[in-house]
């Protein structure tokens, strides 16, 4: 294994948080459904795993990965840190004069990879140049690059 990282998110905690303090003001019914709805956003945006391994880029969320995505890493074309002022958490796609898929947490650091497709993705990490190191290396070993 090439590299691994995760990112830990603690905003999830707090709107966790918050829904235990619905049970206080409103109807247990509404409160826990609120509650069920936190312990869901916690399981799936707590934190931002990133590997490579093998020749493959992976990006999962959360404790139960219901958001990830795999990269091979021979259709990567390009991978450089950019930085993303985009304010959201979680899976988004990003649509303007340059569209694209974005998985972060926090921060704005990302790394942004080109496929040979086309499609492009940046992925939120602390370690952003650790994670394009990693990717430009797997990329210098593969024949045919």
């Amino acid at each position: 294994m090439e590299f691994k990282n995760t990112q830990i998110s603690y905003l999830p905690l707090v709107f966790l948080f918050l829904f235990a303090l619905l049970l206080v003001f409103f109807d247990v019914f509404v409160a826990l459904l609120c509650f069920a709805i936190g312990v869901l956003i916690i399981f799936c945006f707590s934190s931002l795993n990133t590997t490579i391994a093998d020749q493959t880029l992976e990006v999962k969320f959360g404790i139960f990965p219901i958001f990830h995505k795999r990269f091979p890493i021979n259709q990567i074309l390009s991978c450089q840190v950019v930085e993303d002022r985009t304010l959201k958490l979680g899976v988004f796609k990003v649509l303007g004069n340059k569209g694209y898929t974005l998985f972060k947490l926090w921060g704005f650091q990302t790394v942004e990879i080109i496929l040979l497709d086309g499609k492009t993705y940046r992925i939120g990490t602390n370690k952003p140049k650790e994670l394009e190191e990693a990717i430009k290396k797997k990329m210098s070993i593969i024949p045919g690059q």
